[in-house]
């Protein structure tokens, strides 16, 4: 009987050493599951991580210029990272929401309106609030042989007719662009100086890079206010009709001394019967 007892527990001992084997398996395959799944979720942390991307501090509406305070850099695992997110502050500040941005949400590239770029296509923003960009035609004689670029301020001469004066039409005017190349504004630009007739762009509002002259350029985007796109407006086609034209006078690089308008209102009906008496 003695010996059939000590068979007995040396059985059990084997049984429960086997058990206690398969039991240190199992928990050593839980944690390795435990640790690959708090790998992928960032380890229950909200920021840790090892790659930086910018994310929004607070909810961003479109059309918004981007400043510092409004996005932060944050550090998320690279598996949560769009592919179009952005790793620097200084690729997002000064740009402008093209949509939407909710508060923690990744800046994307296709979020932004890239305003820092010569060849940017996207007119509207970077044109100043209240301001309105109007295109007029010109050839590369009337304007200025063709080096007349993106950025540059001019003054607008009108010649109502042929045979009468030319007259200075507005003054220190911004060329927004030229043909399909938009001017580059530094994001830190301020806006128009003054209101409605006296309003003045500021020496502050500059190209940030210079685009390259197309002297095959026949069209010119002026940075108006409303009241000047409907002088500028009557202007062109009163010439176009009468055989005069309009012609751009480049200024000296921070030229932003005034020259005063002396140009008759449109249409010039009392000048054109002075000159035209016949007419």
């Amino acid at each position: 009987m003695a010996q059939s007892a000590i068979s007995t527990t040396a059985a059990a001992s084997r049984v429960n050493r086997r058990f206690l084997f398969l039991a240190l398996i199992l928990a050593a395959l839980s944690a390795v599951l435990v640790y690959t799944a708090l790998s992928r979720s960032g380890g229950g942390s909200g920021g840790g991580g090892d790659t930086p991307v910018v994310v929004a501090k607070s909810t961003i509406a479109p059309g918004t210029r981007i400043t510092g305070d409004m996005v932060e850099l944050r550090n998320l695992p690279s598996s949560a990272v769009g592919f179009q997110g952005l790793g620097s502050m200084d690729s997002v500040v000064g740009q402008v929401a093209r949509y939407p941005i909710t508060e923690g949400e990744q800046v994307l590239t296709s979020k932004l309106v890239n305003t820092t770029s010569a060849s940017n296509d996207t007119l509207g923003y970077v044109l100043e609030p209240g301001t309105r960009g109007m295109a007029i035609a010109f050839n590369e004689v009337a304007g200025a042989g063709g080096l007349v670029l993106p950025g540059d301020h001019v003054d607008i001469l009108w010649l109502p007719f042929q045979g009468a004066p030319a007259f200075i039409l507005l003054s220190d005017i911004e060329v927004t662009a030229v043909d399909q190349t938009i001017v580059d504004v530094a994001p830190s630009a301020p806006g128009l100086v003054g209101n409605g007739q006296d309003a003045q762009q500021p020496s502050g509002r500059t190209r940030t890079s210079d685009a390259d002259p197309q002297p095959k350029a026949t069209t010119a985007t002026l940075l108006l206010t409303p009241e000047q796109t409907t002088t500028v407006f009557c202007a062109e086609n009163y010439a176009h009709k009468s055989n005069g034209e309009l012609r751009l006078a480049v200024r000296s690089f921070g030229d932003t001394s005034p020259l005063q308008p002396n140009a008759p209102t449109c249409p010039p009906i009392d000048l054109f019967r002075q000159f035209n008496p016949e007419g």
